[in-house]
């Protein structure tokens, strides 16, 4: 997941940056800088776009096990995954009509999904 969606999308920034240093550069709020300045200058935003990729996860991480939630160790098929997680408590919460504990809502019956939510 990194690759495919951090990467490409933290390419954009300094790739905007850059062109508008080329395009609009000593215009607008831009001052006049060189190229080699330029591709610095993308290059440094880069990396620390992709540094604080990896803390920004590891607060999250941290503050998962701080209210005791973790992810699910695969991608759930069905609302059924999180019968036992506090994610499932707070969904019953806010939806008291989906009850996790009776066999028609979040857990049990495997027939019915809850496509229509």
């Amino acid at each position: 997941m990194f690759f495919l969606y951090a990467v490409p999308l933290s390419l954009l920034p300094p790739v905007m940056l850059h062109f508008s240093g080329i395009a609009y550069g000593g215009r607008f709020l831009l001052p006049t800088l060189s190229e080699m300045q330029l591709q610095f200058i993308s290059l440094v935003f880069f990396v620390a776009e992709l540094a604080m990729t990896f803390l920004v996860a590891y607060v999250i991480q941290r503050l998962g096990e701080l209210v005791d939630i973790s992810p699910p160790s695969r991608m759930p098929t069905s609302w059924r995954w999180c019968s036992d997680t506090a994610m499932a408590r707070v969904f019953v919460s806010v939806h008291p009509q989906l009850d996790a504990d009776s066999h028609g809502g979040l857990g049990g019956d495997d027939s019915r999904r809850h496509t229509d939510l």
